[in-house]
C-alpha cells in the first residue's frame, strides 16, 4: 500500500514487482490468480470498507487466489515475432 499524498507519478511502479512475485508464487503452488488494479479506481473505496483498511492507506492492487476450475491451453508464441534485434522493426 502507498500512503495518501505520496507522489502518484511513480507509485504504480513500486508495487508491481511484489504483485508479480505473488502471482508467480501462487502459480508455482498450482493456484490460479487474478490481479485487480485499484490505484485510485472506483472500486478502491468499497474494497477498503469491506476489508477494513484505514482511510489513510491507498490500495495498489488486490490479488484473488484460488483453485482454478479450468486450466487454459495456450499456444507458445515464437519469440521472433515478439522481439527486435538492435533496433525497433529489425527482426
Amino acid at each position: 500500500m502507498r500512503k495518501s499524498g505520496e507522489d502518484l507519478r511513480y507509485v504504480h511502479l513500486k508495487g508491481k514487482p511484489d504483485v508479480v512475485g505473488k502471482l508467480l508464487e501462487a502459480h508455482a503452488l498450482g493456484l490460479g490468480t487474478g490481479w485487480i488494479g485499484c490505484c485510485d479506481a472506483p472500486q478502491e473505496e468499497p474494497a477498503k470498507r469491506i476489508l477494513k483498511i484505514p482511510d489513510e492507506q491507498v490500495l495498489q492492487a488486490i490479488i484473488t487466489v484460488g483453485h482454478s476450475a479450468e486450466v487454459p491451453v495456450r499456444e507458445r508464441k515464437d519469440i521472433k515475432g515478439l522481439t527486435f534485434y538492435n533496433e525497433y522493426g529489425n527482426r
